[in-house]
């Protein structure tokens, strides 16, 4: 029987189809194709946004060929010189003081995103940015986090503890092991600090990586840290 979710379904396949670039594989989405087919509980995509005739970072075509088997991941792009949705544009440049560089986004089936904090011409480095956010114990350690501001000492003591056992379990994933000992270090700052360090640390973290005088690598450490701190829910 063909049903209506079977009919959408069929639709949003044919709209990924026609965005998709024939040599690259990589999506080219406008403000109409990219509400078909992000947050719409069928895709994780992940999306670099460039801007007038910038092209796609380096190599970019090596990430979506990475995922070519996998039919829940879209890799694609977002010219924002050619979009009328002001979220769309303003993705663009992302708060991070570089207008150098591409930005890119990791969005989950929900519609919900993880911004990228590493340098957006390595490859493999998106290519473990996707994979590691897909996870299952990052997306537990993003929960956590959540809970965490707000819970009572007892709570608070069993979210860290499942936190650090999540760590100790990561194995040969190093991405998981760092992230976990980053989401650590936090609980135990926010102990020791109060509530307001979530706040407070946001802003030095946003003002280093902003700062001419900081090195590329270790803006990358910075967003990467910032990107964790900001799964702590607020009180």
């Amino acid at each position: 029987m063909f049903t209506l979710a079977a009919a959408a379904a069929a639709a949003v396949a044919v709209v990924a189809a026609a965005a998709r670039g024939a040599d690259t594989g990589v999506l080219e989405l406008d403000d109409h194709t990219f509400a078909k087919l992000v947050g719409t509980g069928q895709f994780n995509v992940l999306v670099e946004f460039v801007e007038y005739s910038w092209k796609a970072s380096e190599n970019y075509k090596d990430v979506a060929e990475a995922f070519v088997d996998d039919a829940s991941v879209l890799v694609a792009k977002v010219d924002t010189s050619l979009v009328k949705d002001e979220a769309l544009k303003a993705a663009r440049t992302a708060g991070d003081g570089d207008d150098e560089k591409a930005v890119a986004r990791l969005y989950a089936k929900d519609g919900s995103y993880e911004v990228f904090a590493g340098d957006v011409d390595d490859p493999q480095a998106l290519i473990d940015f996707v994979q590691s956010n897909l996870s299952a114990e990052q997306k537990r350690l993003r929960a956590l986090a959540a809970e965490y501001v707000g819970a009572d000492a007892t709570r608070r003591a069993a979210i860290a503890d499942e936190a650090a056992k999540i760590g100790a379990g990561a194995g040969d994933d190093k991405s998981l092991a760092d992230a976990a000992k980053v989401y650590v270090a936090y609980m135990k700052r926010i102990d020791g600090k109060g509530d307001a360090f979530v706040g407070t640390e946001r802003e030095r973290l946003s003002s280093l990586i902003e700062s001419s005088s900081v090195a590329a690598a270790q803006k990358n450490t910075f967003k990467r840290r910032r990107a964790i701190l900001e799964k702590f829910a607020t009180a």
